[in-house]
């Protein structure tokens, strides 16, 4: 038994082996065989160590230091907030210090009341007979100021007569509504066109009613917008107990339209429009005989040049009307005016017309 253990160990593989010099290994079991060894390399033994280079400090204890608690009766007793006085009330002064302060106050009221006139009549500036003085006179009242409120309660009368003239499709119908009505049946016929307006159109009870007086004579206004949003501007005047609505003022009536104005054609004897001042001079119109307008058509779409002379009674009317403020310095901006144009001197453009006679401020009928 011993020689058959003996001879299994002999043949058993011999295991791995590590040895200084030799790289490769035999197989007893195969000896033509060559198996790779590892190679060691033995290093230095040594083992270098990392010291301190400076010894570590010694630790050191903590120290606690004792705060006793503050003591809150000792503090003041008349610091604000919410303290140890909370709560309390405080010390109201007394009463006869707050009346000693009252009528300290009021004696000096009454002596500075007093000491004004002295201190003005000391700086008062002596009376001058030479200085002019000015005084400010109150404006007259109208003298029909009466009749223009007795006038302006009579606004439903005149929305019936404006639905009338409105929704009317002859010029029969408005003659015996209208001012002078049958005498203008000529004009009527040649001029008249029905408005565009809805035939059950009532005219809202809301509109703008208004009262002027131009040269004596009372017009009563009254504006808004028909159905299709275009703007109205009728105008009214009394004849005798009742009110007559003016066509041509409520229609901006011209005896010519503009386009024909444009080319120095038409009737120029009854314009109504806007008016400006205008600065367009030329050698037909020189600055210093003529002063010069903008005349626009009433819906603004054309305009011409209006030129009156400076010795005019035409030129007074329209200097009053379009002046310059005096403080500010200002030209007053379009005004509503009724003209009577005539053709220019010679060399005048075909836009251009000379203001014969200022009708009317507005566009009342004259």
């Amino acid at each position: 038994m011993k020689d058959a253990s003996a001879s299994v160990r002999e043949t058993a593989e011999p295991g791995l082996r590590i040895e200084p010099k030799s790289l490769f290994t035999y197989s007893n079991s195969n000896p033509g065989t060559e198996r790779k060894r590892i190679e060691v390399q033995e290093l230095n033994r040594s083992v270098i160590r990392l010291e301190h280079a400076e010894p570590t400090p010694p630790r050191v204890e903590s120290l606690l230091t004792f705060h006793p608690k503050p003591d809150f009766s000792s503090q003041r007793t008349d610091s604000s907030g919410e303290r140890g006085e909370w709560g309390r009330s405080k010390p109201r002064h007394p009463m006869f210090w707050m009346l000693g302060a009252g009528a300290g106050v009021a004696a000096a009221i009454i002596l500075t009341l007093v000491s004004l006139p002295l201190i003005n009549a000391s700086n008062a500036v002596k009376s001058d007979p030479r200085r002019r003085s000015y005084a400010v006179e109150n404006e007259a009242a109208p003298a029909d100021a009466q009749r223009i409120n007795q006038m302006l309660t009579r606004k439903s009368e005149a929305l019936r007569l404006f639905q009338s003239f409105a929704q009317a499709t002859h010029f029969d119908d408005i003659k015996p509504i209208i001012r002078d009505g049958m005498a203008m049946e000529d004009e009527l016929r040649k001029h008249w066109q029905p408005l565009i307006a809805a035939t059950q159109w009532t005219p809202p009870a809301d509109l703008l009613w208004d009262a002027f007086d131009q040269d004596g004579r009372i017009f009563l206004t009254l504006s808004g917008s028909f159905p299709d949003h275009s703007k109205f501007h009728a105008y009214f005047t009394p004849e005798g107990d009742r009110l007559a609505l003016d066509w041509k003022a409520s229609t901006a009536f011209g005896t010519a339209c503009f386009d024909d104005l444009e080319s120095q054609n038409g009737d120029p004897s009854e314009i109504r429009g806007h008016i400006s001042t205008s600065d367009f001079y030329s050698a037909t119109w020189p600055e210093e005989e003529y002063s010069s307008y903008r005349l626009a058509s009433p819906d603004g779409e054309n305009s011409i040049w209006c030129y009156a002379r400076r010795d005019t009674p035409a030129f007074a009317s329209l200097a009053n009307l379009l002046n310059k403020s005096e403080i500010i310095q200002e030209v007053a901006g379009e005004k509503k005016i009724t003209l009577s144009l005539k053709s220019g001197p010679d060399g005048a453009r075909p836009n251009q017309w000379l203001i014969h006679e200022v009708l009317g401020i507005d566009w009342g009928t004259p």
